[in-house]
């Protein structure tokens, strides 16, 4: 025969397993959607970053065509043109390493989300295992994005240099 504090055991037990359960999907529910965000935010960053390198291409392109029209008449508008130029790649420059950093954190925060989903069965992560996450996303696109917008702003002060000289 059972007693009735046996009894009332077995319900509490059963009850922690169903709150404790309970409270693993609410976790794996925030877990999941902490993990839409920062993809989106990642995303955003990447798309926000490309968009600035775009419109240095776009300003710099219609100082070059005014400059060049400008300078038919005057010849001091290559000069003030180079400088513009100048203070643009420096801005330009500035707020694109910025975004490199921005994307950097973004994309750690989704790495370290896919480490703490990683034990989900139904997330797949190929990238994390048997890989040091730090090598994973390892590319020269910021070196060469960085180093053409240092080359423009070069090309920017030899215009200047010649226009003074």
């Amino acid at each position: 025969m059972v007693s009735i504090n046996e009894e009332k055991q077995d319900d509490k037990k059963d009850n922690t397993n169903e709150i404790v359960q309970a409270k693993k999907v609410v976790d794996e529910q925030i877990l999941i959607e902490q993990y839409k965000v920062a993809a989106d935010l990642y995303k955003h960053e990447d798309s926000l970053t490309w968009s600035k390198l775009h419109y240095f291409l776009i300003v710099n392109s219609a100082i070059f065509v005014l400059g060049n029209m400008i300078a038919q008449e005057e010849t001091f508008a290559f000069g003030i043109a180079g400088g513009v130029g100048i203070a643009i790649s420096i801005l330009f420059f500035i707020s694109i390493a910025n975004g490199f950093a921005y994307i950097g954190a973004r994309k750690q925060a989704v790495m370290d989300l896919e480490k703490d989903l990683d034990g989900l069965d139904f997330i797949t992560n190929p990238h994390i295992k048997g890989k040091p996450l730090k090598k994973v996303f390892k590319t020269g696109t910021k070196f060469a994005v960085l180093l053409f917008i240092i080359l423009v702003g070069i090309m920017w002060g030899i215009m200047l240099l010649n226009a003074i000289c």
